[in-house]
């Protein structure tokens, strides 16, 4: 699945970092599709949007649902669905 970043990024965080936190903490609760493994640090697709985020280390595979279960500061924290 590809992406739609229209720059490249020089970190996970810099899409994020960019939000503003009441935007980000408005993805809790939404779900979305993973664009990449995570590691438990990776990419999803929300609202045709790219957003890094992190597992609690669960591995999670490309093209898997996750839900954001917790928005803290610039970490958008995801469990598979």
């Amino acid at each position: 699945m590809g992406g739609i970043l229209k720059r490249p990024l020089s970190s996970f965080y810099d899409i994020i970092m960019t939000m503003k936190d009441k935007d980000r903490a408005a993805l809790t609760g939404k779900i979305g599709v993973t664009d990449s493994d995570l590691n438990p640090l990776g990419t999803v697709l929300i609202d045709d949007e790219i957003y890094a985020v992190e597992t609690d280390g669960e591995f999670v595979e490309a093209g898997k649902g996750v839900r954001v279960i917790r928005v803290r500061g610039s970490k958008i924290l995801v469990k598979r669905v």
